[in-house]
């Protein structure tokens, strides 16, 4: 709890100061009054608890999870008769996560202010995105706030968890190919040099393997700078072109037509703009800005792109599935179920049904990823450390005939 320094006078006209722990100034104000004073001023002292406090709540993250658990508590909570008001005062004092608890406590204020949440809530767009905002308002107009809440907790909890399916999928992949090079290099820079020394000292005749490996082990450890820099300098020219229009367009192109790992990209583009849909239209947000924030979260200029004519073609008043059939990103299956849900005036199920399928459809081919790319780096691993242990043995062999 922070700490005041007060300043005031008795009745009796004689100055007083001292410190006082409380929750805020209003606080310090109530206790001091309590003691018979009047208050000239009040300063907050900086402790070092203090600024450890504030230190650790500039690093802390507010996850999806913990605006999704605050969403269906809310949500809750107003369904049981509670005010936002005091709704808002029992999530401040179970919040773990003290980032997440100031933000509350500022929104609190906002709300006593006269704001509506949603306007209290827009004030902190890096947590509370545009997306939610707009869903959020919508609910407010239409008297369904708790309803929208609970649909905008589903849909971040189903966006935490495709995440994290593709997190995890590619996780064990990674590790591999990770593990594999600095093996192999760890073997070339420093147990071979070993080897190569004593072939030198005992004059073997080193043979082709030996010396290939050899050679490129001199090169890792005489020029380990020059590559060092080469690559960084590769990684910064590849990251400063995809910050440029041209460049995030390629490579968004290039990862779409990745083999194995375009599929899989795809199909996350897809769920995610399917499910996106799927709140705004059933929390009855109208079919434009529905398109602008579900091309937003895209997280693909060639995605987006395509949303961009579909806004187009709507707002010329033709129908929805027409652009996505013609920009050729779609499957028909997906076309072919948007198109069924927009004639029968059943958007928000559709998109839901395209949503689900392409989501199973990711854990799928997260597997079948897996299941593929496991033995093919298990095989190259071998190929190589095999290759390293024939160049290590082929000199000893040759030294044990000189022996004999």
């Amino acid at each position: 709890m922070p700490i005041y320094r007060y300043k005031g006078r008795k009745e009796t006209g004689e100055i007083v100061e001292g410190v006082l722990e409380a929750p805020d100034e209003d606080g310090i104000m109530q206790r001091v009054s309590e003691l018979g004073y009047s208050i000239s001023s009040i300063s907050q002292e900086q402790t070092s608890s203090h600024f450890q406090e504030k230190f650790a709540i500039r690093f802390t993250r507010i996850k999806k999870t913990d605006i999704s658990q605050f969403a269906r508590q809310l949500a809750r909570m107003l369904r049981s008769g509670l005010t936002v008001l005091q709704a808002f005062d029992i999530l401040i004092e179970q919040s773990e996560n003290k980032k997440l608890k100031q933000v509350l406590t500022q929104v609190k204020r906002d709300i006593e202010e006269g704001l509506s949440l949603s306007n209290a809530l827009a004030k902190h767009p890096k947590i509370f995105s545009s997306l939610f905002m707009n869903t959020l308002r919508v609910g407010e107009e239409s008297g369904q706030m708790e309803e929208v809440l609970d649909q905008l907790a589903l849909f971040l909890e189903k966006e935490v968890d495709l995440r994290g399916k593709v997190k995890s999928g590619l996780m064990y992949p990674a590790m591999l190919v990770t593990t594999a090079v600095f093996v192999i290099f760890f073997l070339v820079t420093f147990v071979f040099p070993k080897f190569a020394y004593i072939f030198a000292k005992a004059k073997v005749p080193l043979p082709p393997p030996t010396r290939i490996l050899f050679q490129f082990s001199l090169f890792l450890k005489e020029q380990w700078y020059f590559i060092l820099g080469a690559i960084v300098i590769i990684i910064l020219g590849v990251l400063t072109y995809i910050r440029t229009p041209a460049g995030r367009l390629r490579f968004d192109r290039l990862k779409l037509n990745l083999p194995l790992f375009g599929k899989l990209f795809r199909e996350v583009a897809i769920s995610r703009f399917s499910r996106t849909m799927q709140i705004l239209t059933r929390s009855g947000v109208n079919i434009l800005p529905s398109l602008r924030l579900a091309r937003e979260s895209a997280g693909n200029v060639v995605f987006r792109n395509v949303f961009e004519n579909v806004e187009v073609t709507v707002r010329k008043g033709e129908g929805f599935f027409q652009p996505l059939e013609r920009s050729g990103e779609f499957p028909p299956m997906a076309v072919r179920m948007i198109r069924v849900g927009e004639e029968t005036g059943r958007m928000a199920e559709a998109f839901g049904n395209v949503a689900e399928n392409y989501e199973q459809e990711v854990d799928r081919v997260l597997k079948n990823l897996t299941a593929i790319l496991e033995p093919v780096i298990v095989v190259i691993m071998a190929v190589v450390i095999g290759f390293i242990a024939l160049s290590i043995f082929l000199p000893i062999f040759d030294m044990i005939k000189v022996i004999k």
